[in-house]
């Protein structure tokens, strides 16, 4: 039997975050007054905490399940294997960069140019989202957190918005139908 043996990275960091926001969500579910209600906190708590411990404990699982976790999926398409391991650039082999992304903006900053890493910004987004969700309400902590996340992946300005209505418009759903208290903080 092989140790457990951890090298903690900030991914842990954010699964274990996941971890306990879900284990909380999935607690406080069972004192909501409609069991209807509680059904889609529960089951997407359940599956949340499933997905986090596969992924947490992803190096001691069985091969083919270990294989099923931990390989990179690309959920908008497919990409070839060159695609997704470029070819190691040569010495003295520098391309130009494309006029269009140059010109348009969309072309996203390397990553050394930001004080946080992804995973570092998605954990403390996730944070801050349960923060502000505690202190002002989900309705409106949801749209601040939706749009917080798409500027940091510069989606564009249309998409911030769209993205951050959307979000608003599915939180309130939650709140008309299924009478969710999602609406108050303590703060508001």
């Amino acid at each position: 039997m092989r140790l457990l043996r951890w090298e903690l990275t900030s991914e842990h960091g954010l699964l274990l975050t996941l971890f306990v926001i879900s284990a909380y969500m999935l607690v406080e579910s069972f004192s909501f007054g409609s069991r209807t209600a509680a059904l889609f906190p529960q089951l997407t708590a359940v599956a949340t905490l499933l997905c986090v411990l596969l992924l947490l404990l992803q190096n001691y699982l069985p091969e083919p399940l270990r294989l099923a976790v931990a390989e990179p999926v690309d959920i908008f398409g497919g990409t070839s294997d060159e695609e997704r391991d470029p070819p190691a650039e040569q010495p003295g082999d520098r391309t130009q960069p494309d006029p269009d992304t140059a010109t348009s903006g969309g072309d996203p900053a390397p990553a050394a140019a930001r004080p946080l890493d992804e995973t570092s910004f998605t954990l403390l987004a996730i944070v801050a989202y349960v923060g502000g969700s505690y202190l002002i309400g989900m309705l409106w902590a949801t749209p601040l957190f939706v749009a917080g996340y798409a500027a940091w992946f510069r989606l564009g300005v249309v998409r911030i918005v769209g993205l951050s209505v959307l979000s608003f418009v599915i939180v309130l759903f939650f709140l008309i139908l299924l009478n969710t208290p999602v609406l108050r903080g303590v703060l508001t």
